[in-house]
């Protein structure tokens, strides 16, 4: 059998997410800002954003829709 090295280990990675309520919304959690915002959009405005979608009509659907929630850069910690 060969055992897994990472075993016990923490693995780190940074992404964006929103923060509703002092809490990190889990659903939202992404590589990029702009699929932070299009996971928010889609999940609590039920927007559909098509892969078509440019930066400049995000950006206006979260100025638009997102102001009573916060975009932040967040550090993720998998453990093993």
């Amino acid at each position: 059998m060969v055992e897994d090295e990472t075993r016990g280990k923490e693995m780190k990675a940074y992404g964006y997410a929103i923060i509703e309520g002092g809490e990190i919304d889990v659903r939202t959690v992404s590589p990029t800002r702009r699929a932070a915002i299009v996971n928010w959009l889609v999940i609590h405005r039920s927007k559909m954003i098509y892969a078509a979608a440019t930066d400049e009509e995000i950006e206006k659907l979260w100025e638009l829709y997102g102001g009573a929630v916060t975009l932040r850069e967040v550090e993720i910690i998998r453990r093993k």
